[in-house]
């Protein structure tokens, strides 16, 4: 399938860098983690393993760990941190990610944050052109399975519905707990 032959930046995408989610830290810090967060009990999760290197060195970390093709690698952002892994392990991406699920995009429907713009796209477009797009994408088509806004809209998951179906015990002050029927996830 042929998304389309190129990215154009323009003038309008100048406050957006290709370092995926820019200086959110400072332009949104209501979505900054809380102050003592990373504490000394949250450290000791048995469930939360913090490391002290960036998230594309900690995933090629893990994915040497796993078999080849055993892993789904699911992004639900920008894809600056899988760029960032090919760039620097392009082969062992390859071989040990057996499916790429990516959410981004809008196909034939208004984006997200502009009339034609999905904010996962728009947030680091480079990537997007340098992993699905230009003829030397760094991922064979066949690896990956794209989810655009049209897919990914139809299907939210209200937070009262997490809490009440997936998640009855949530308390905002204290991680979930896997269950014996080996829920893995975990809630802030």
């Amino acid at each position: 399938m042929r998304i389309c032959s190129s990215i154009k930046v323009t003038h309008a995408l100048r406050h957006i860098i290709s370092d995926g989610l820019s200086s959110i830290t400072e332009s949104h810090p209501e979505l900054n983690l809380p102050p003592g967060f990373l504490s000394k009990s949250t450290r000791n999760h048995p469930h939360l393993k913090i490391r002290d290197s960036p998230a594309p060195e900690a995933t090629l970390e893990l994915l040497r760990e796993h078999a080849a093709h055993s892993v789904t690698y699911v992004l639900l952002g920008p894809l600056t941190n899988l760029t960032w892994m090919l760039r620097t392990d392009g082969a062992c991406v390859r071989e040990r990610i057996g499916r790429v699920m990516v959410i981004g995009g809008a196909l034939d429907v208004p984006g997200n944050v502009t009339p034609s713009a999905e904010f996962n796209f728009l947030a680091d477009p480079y990537a997007v052109d340098e992993v699905l797009i230009s003829p030397t994408a760094r991922l064979p088509p066949a690896q990956v399975l794209l989810l655009p806004l049209y897919v990914t809209s139809a299907h939210l998951l209200p937070f009262h519905g997490y809490a009440m179906q997936v998640d009855p015990a949530f308390a905002a002050d204290k991680p979930s707990v896997p269950t014996a029927q080996g829920k893995f996830h975990f809630s802030f």
